[in-house]
């Protein structure tokens, strides 16, 4: 994945199975590489980790912030179902962004291209 940014998402396997889907196929159609692991066996682990990549474009820009807008729409869904968004993404040198604590402004900044 050189030459992207990369994004490691920790979502905890406590979500309903629906609702991850949700925000793993948002992801899936914002990034250009996304890893999911085969087994993602629940009850196993605590979190599903999916890695994402965006290639290091100008139109990647315009995806990361696409990406942005998705997943603070599925953290609106899940507020009005009384769901916490149990999910943790992680950027290399950058701090991790707790989805259950960070405001929509948060989540827009974090992910904006540095």
């Amino acid at each position: 994945m050189s030459g992207k940014v990369s994004f490691s998402f920790r979502i905890a396997s406590s979500l309903p199975a629906y609702e991850r889907d949700l925000l793993i196929a948002s992801i899936q159609n914002s990034a250009d590489d996304v890893q999911i692991p085969e087994n993602r066996a629940i009850g196993i682990d605590d979190f599903i980790i999916i890695i994402a990549a965006i290639g290091a474009t100008a139109e990647a820009t315009s995806q990361i912030l696409d990406l942005a807008e998705k997943i603070i729409d599925w953290r609106k869904r899940l507020s009005q179902k009384g769901m916490q968004p149990e999910v943790e993404i992680n950027r290399q040198h950058e701090k991790s962004l707790d989805l259950s604590k960070a405001t929509d402004q948060e989540v827009e900044n974090w992910f904006k291209p540095q």
